[in-house]
């Protein structure tokens, strides 16, 4: 046998050896994952395995069994103290549900599309204890068709690598009215997953989520957006970034003849908070480029609001790093009397150590209010403010005076609006009740001005001291 063709032979023996080595490591990684549910909270009994030499292809039934230890193992991290609660009862309720999980995942090691899907497929006892009825018949059909299920794709590694939730467009018939729900292009992409770790990374898009409410007493209501767009990224717990995009928000109400609306155009939310030194700071942004506001009063009348570029943008910085672990360790894992025993503390040493809050961008392009007679309109209002919050010893514990504090602040704002909109503001005050402040005013061309500086106790509008 000469030299190529047992090169050639060893080679086939690797090659043909790689699916049960992988075949192992997948029972140590995403497989052994699934079982390890049972100490998370979770009884998971395996109900089929048709593995073959080449494919990993396992079915799980996960019923939810303890929801105190499912909360601990996978939600704390993300709910604070006030939402934990809600949280729980939300388990509680579901507490007893069937999940189905199947992996099929290909005995090489790449990467696995859709490797672990998951399907939520009957109701909890608790759920399907009463009577039967049209709606909860079509729910359970719902489920049981694999209605409500996601996929996890994963990487060699068994690393996840993206969630997608399948698309559901489904109405649900009830006696007393229906319910309809649409949920289009739901994915999220993760580069890190380390979030007991505060250690992670994902970029989540939606193109449609829709959630319709009737009755046959012509009320309800119907709530939803489109085309989301959220990425984020965080390093560890002080150092993070986020923002999300949404083109479309709406919110309506409807009580027989009257409704109400509200609509949201082009949003952009956006947060970032860096550790500098033994302080952290954080910059945020929100705008919104078009908002309408309907709502039909008792008589009948529409009054609509409509608010165009709307922006509000900041930062506080100077938070010291020692007071957010405190917060962040008491939101987190205290009951309700430890919380407010110690916000108390909280305030005290925020309020001592001091802090800047700066208003870079509260914003408004314009603002029209129709209420059937002619429109009423105002131009752009531009404000900018700066509030610091000197080092201080007082004490909260102690009969507090707020007046106290004031020889500790210093305030600088900005307020421009067009000489049309002062003018008829100006017109409101029949009686003249707010000339002092009018007189204040700074006019500059088409623009009025007030420039407010409160420093070391002293307060000047426009540099007059008052």
């Amino acid at each position: 046998m000469n030299k190529k063709i047992k090169i050639l032979i060893f080679i086939v023996i690797i090659v043909g050896l790689i699916p049960l080595g992988y075949k192992q490591f997948l029972n140590n990684t995403v497989v052994k994952k699934i079982t390890d549910l049972n100490d998370q909270g979770f009884m998971v009994t395996q109900q089929k395995d048709d593995s073959t030499y080449l494919t990993t292809m396992k079915t799980y039934k996960i019923v939810i069994s303890n929801p105190d230890t499912i909360y601990q193992n996978f939600l704390s991290t993300f709910f604070n103290n006030s939402q934990k609660d809600i949280v729980k009862k939300f388990l509680n309720t579901i507490n007893g549900g069937e999940i189905t999980a199947e992996i099929n995942i290909l005995n090489f090691p790449v990467s696995h599309k859709d490797a672990i899907n998951i399907y939520f497929t009957a109701l909890p006892p608790k759920a399907t204890s009463s009577k039967p009825n049209l709606f909860l018949n079509q729910i359970k059909d719902f489920l049981k068709n694999r209605g409500l299920g996601e996929s996890i794709s994963t990487n060699a590694f068994g690393k996840i690598e993206s969630v997608r939730l399948k698309n559901i467009d489904k109405k649900f018939d009830a006696k007393k009215g229906d319910v309809e729900l649409r949920v289009k292009d739901y994915i999220s992409k993760f580069s890190k997953t380390d979030f007991k770790n505060y250690n992670y990374a994902f970029l989540t898009t939606n193109t449609l989520f829709d959630f319709t409410l009737n009755t046959n007493e012509s009320k309800g209501f119907s709530t939803g957006y489109k085309n989301l767009k959220c990425d984020a990224t965080r390093e560890n717990l002080y150092n993070y970034s986020m923002s999300c995009n949404v083109k479309n928000f709406h919110f309506d109400m409807k009580k027989y003849s009257k409704n109400q609306t509200l609509k949201l155009n082009n949003i952009l939310l956006s947060t970032k908070s860096a550790l500098m030194g033994d302080s952290i700071n954080y910059v945020f942004k929100y705008r919104i480029k078009g908002i309408d506001f309907n709502m039909a009063s008792k008589y009948g009348k529409n009054v609509s609001t409509k608010i165009d570029n709307f922006v509000y943008s900041g930062s506080v910085k100077g938070i010291n790093k020692n007071i957010f672990d405190e917060l962040s360790k008491i939101s987190y894992n205290s009951n309700k009397y430890i919380l407010k025993q110690n916000y108390l503390k909280i305030l005290q040493s925020l309020l001592n150590n001091g802090f800047v809050f700066q208003v870079d961008h509260f914003d408004v392009g314009s603002v029209t209010v129709n209420s059937g007679s002619k429109p009423i309109t105002f131009g752009q209002i531009t404000t900018k403010v700066k509030l610091e919050i000197l080092k201080n010893n007082l004490d909260l514990s102690k009969r507090f005076n707020p007046l106290s504090i004031v020889r500790y602040l210093n305030l600088n704002a900005d307020i421009t609006l067009t000489k049309k909109d002062f003018d008829f503001i100006k017109s409101l005050d029949r009686r003249g009740k707010m000339s002092k402040i009018f007189n204040l005013a700074k006019e500059k061309g088409d623009k009025v001005q007030y420039k407010i500086i409160f420093k070391e106790g002293k307060l000047t509008v426009n540099d007059k001291k008052l």
